[in-house]
């Protein structure tokens, strides 16, 4: 039996979550940031208001959660560096391929609503991590 993340109430949480910003991201995509609600986004994901809270804190949140998930593999890309320039290279080289992921065909739409959504949003500029 696994658990964490890879347990069956791991996977759940995790696909509960990912539907919660996939509704958001669509909602802030059609309607822009401040003209969605928690409330909206809750109901557009099939869930209750509180279940929003269980995963994230604010709409900011749930906005800019992709970029914490990209974020949070760093440590794991640097870990093995030895030196201060095998550091360097390391983080370098994991921003790099995080361009090229936002830059793929596939990825490219998404990118660009996200850096439209967020420069038209004057509470997301102001909250942006």
């Amino acid at each position: 039996m696994t658990t964490g993340t890879t347990g069956l109430r791991g996977r759940k949480r995790e696909r509960t979550r990912r539907a919660i910003s996939d509704a958001a991201f669509r909602l802030f995509a059609e309607q822009g940031f401040e003209d969605v609600t928690l409330a909206r986004i809750a109901a557009e994901a099939d869930v209750a208001p509180a279940t929003v809270f269980t995963h994230f804190a604010s709409k900011e949140d749930i906005f800019f959660s992709r970029r914490e998930e990209f974020r949070a593999g760093l440590p794991e890309a640097v870990a093995p560096a030895r030196t201060a320039r095998e550091l360097v290279d390391a983080v370098r080289n994991f921003y790099a391929a995080g361009c090229e992921l936002a830059l793929e065909a596939e990825n490219l739409a998404n990118s660009r609503v996200f850096a439209r959504v967020l420069r038209a949003s004057p509470a997301l500029m102001k909250a942006r991590p």
